[in-house]
C-alpha cells in the first residue's frame, strides 16, 4: 500500500454531488447499432467480468460516469465519455458514433466526490482545466496542507492523466486503483440496503448497492434463498422462527450470504411484521420506526352487549381483569412481548452452522447499548477463533448483558423452546 499522506482528509478536495444531478455513462457495443436496452446492462458491470481499470481492482465493480460541470471537458460530459472510450471526437453532434450507447442517470442521494486536481494540462488545452488550476492555488496556500501531501497529489494527478503507451509503461492503473481502494476503506459509505420488499432488489442493485433481505420477508428455506439469488440479492436475514437445526440445513444449501438475530427484543409478530406501533402512534415497525408498545404492562378488558355472540366460558364476571405475575416471577402483564433473546452461550454452535453474519436487535436503544452488546459478542467470537477447543463463556459477558434494560432472557426459537432461559445458573421449575 502506498503512503497517501492522509490526503483523504483534505476538505478542499471534497465536492458534493447533489440530488438531481445528471450523470452520463457510456458503454461500447461489440457490434454497430447493437444498442443496450436495460438498466442492468448499463449500470455496474458483473463482478466476475471486471478487470483492473483506472479506479478499480480486478473484480471490483465501478460506475464510471460524467456530470455536467467543470469536471468535464468543455463542460460536456459526452466529450469526456468519448475521450475515455478512446474514440475520436468529431464534434458535439457525434455524427457517425453508432457503436456506443449513452445512458442518462439521475442522482437520488447526496454523494461526496473526492477530486484529484489535474496538475499537468497534457493532452488537453489549459482552458479546459482552469477550475483545477484554481484549486491547486488554494491547496498551495493552505497552511494545513504539508509538502508531502502536495507531492502525493501531484503524483496521483500524473498517473490519473497518463494515456496510451505511457500509461502501460508506468502501470498507471495499478497505482490509481490502489488509491481508490484506499479511499473506499478510509471513507466507507453505504454498502447495502435492507429490504422487506423484494420488488426493490433490482433498483437497489442498479444503483451499485447490495440488496439485503429483511427478516420481515420471512425467509425460512433454501428455495426462497435461491429465488432471491436470481433476483440479485446478496444476503438474507433468516426468519427468527427457525430452529438452529433448520438454520443449519438452510444455510448449507444457500447460494447467498445468510444473517441471523442473536440478541435483543423478540417481536410478538411473525418475522416482525407488526402494526401495533403504527396503529397507536403512527410509527411503523415495518419501516424501522417501532416504539415497542408491546413491551408495556397491559390490562385485558372486555364488554358484553345483547348482540355479543362470544360465549364467556370463564368464571370471571367483572368487565375487566388483570393478568398477574406467573409462578416463575416473569412479567406476564407483558403478554404481548416475549423475553429478549440472548445467544452468548451458543456462539460456537452459531459459527459452526455456517452463518455469515450475526445481527443484534437495537431498535430504540441508545448508542451505548449498541456499543456494549456488540463488544460483548465481538469478544466471544474472537475468543472462540483463538482456541475453539478451549472456548468457555466468560460469566462477565452475561452480567454485562443483564446490566441494561431487558425482559429476561431466553434462546428464542433456536432450540424449539422459546421460554427456556439462556444463562445456565437460572432454571425453571419442572412442574
Amino acid at each position: 500500500m502506498n503512503d497517501y499522506a492522509n490526503i483523504t482528509q483534505i476538505t478542499l478536495l471534497v465536492r458534493r454531488l447533489d440530488i438531481g444531478t445528471k450523470v452520463i455513462r457510456v458503454r461500447q457495443h461489440s457490434q454497430e447499432n447493437q444498442l443496450f436496452k436495460y438498466r442492468k446492462d448499463l449500470s455496474y458491470p458483473p463482478k466476475e467480468k471486471v478487470k483492473l481499470a483506472r479506479a478499480n481492482m480486478d473484480g471490483q465493480p465501478m460506475f464510471y460516469g460524467a456530470v455536467f460541470s467543470n469536471f468535464c471537458i468543455n463542460d460536456n460530459p459526452r466529450l469526456t465519455c468519448l475521450l475515455e472510450t478512446n474514440k475520436e471526437v468529431l464534434d458535439d453532434t457525434f455524427v457517425g458514433k453508432k457503436d456506443l450507447t449513452y445512458s442518462l442517470w439521475l442522482n437520488k442521494r447526496e454523494i461526496n466526490l473526492f477530486v484529484i486536481p489535474v496538475f499537468d494540462s497534457y493532452p488537453h488545452p489549459a482552458k479546459d482545466f482552469e477550475w483545477y488550476y484554481e484549486l491547486w492555488k488554494e491547496l498551495m496556500q493552505d497552511d494545513r496542507i504539508n509538502k508531502e501531501q502536495i507531492n502525493v497529489l501531484k503524483e496521483l494527478s500524473r498517473h490519473f492523466s497518463l494515456t496510451g503507451e505511457k500509461k502501460e509503461e508506468e502501470n498507471s492503473y495499478a497505482y490509481t486503483a490502489d488509491f481508490t481502494t484506499h479511499l473506499f476503506k478510509t471513507h466507507p459509505e453505504i454498502d447495502g440496503i435492507i429490504l422487506s420488499d423484494i420488488g426493490l432488489i433490482e433498483d437497489v442493485v442498479d444503483n451499485g448497492l447490495e440488496a439485503h433481505i429483511s427478516v420481515q420477508e420471512n425467509t425460512s428455506n433454501s428455495f426462497m434463498l435461491k429465488t432471491l439469488k436470481k433476483l440479485g440479492a446478496k444476503r438474507a436475514i433468516l426468519s427468527r422462527e427457525l430452529s438452529l437445526e433448520d438454520i443449519k440445513k438452510t444455510v448449507k444449501k444457500s447460494p447467498i450470504e445468510t444473517e441471523v438475530f442473536i440478541h435483543g427484543a423478540m417481536c410478538m409478530a411473525i418475522s416482525g411484521r407488526c402494526f401495533l406501533s403504527s396503529g397507536l402512534y403512527g410509527r411503523s415497525a415495518n419501516c424501522g420506526d417501532c416504539l415497542q408498545p408491546c413491551r408495556k404492562n397491559w390490562t385485558l378488558t372486555f364488554e358484553e352487549d345483547n348482540n355479543d355472540s362470544v360465549i364467556n366460558l370463564s368464571e370471571v364476571n367483572e368487565e375487566s381483569f388483570v393478568i398477574s405475575k406467573s409462578y416463575d416471577g416473569s412479567y406476564r402483564t407483558n403478554f404481548f412481548s416475549p423475553r429478549d433473546m440472548m445467544m452468548i452461550e451458543h456462539v460456537p454452535e452459531l459459527i459452526k452452522a455456517g452463518i455469515d453474519s450475526f445481527k443484534i436487535e437495537g431498535r430504540a436503544r441508545s448508542p451505548d447499548y449498541g456499543a456494549m452488546v456488540t463488544n460483548v459478542y465481538r469478544q466471544a467470537i474472537d475468543k472462540y477463533y483463538e482456541n475453539p477447543k478451549e472456548y468457555k463463556v466468560n460469566p462477565q459477558w452475561i452480567e454485562e448483558l443483564k446490566s441494561v434494560f431487558n425482559r429476561g432472557f431466553d434462546t428464542g426459537f433456536y432450540f424449539n423452546t422459546p421460554y427456556a432461559v439462556s444463562y445456565t445458573h437460572l432454571t425453571l421449575p419442572t412442574t
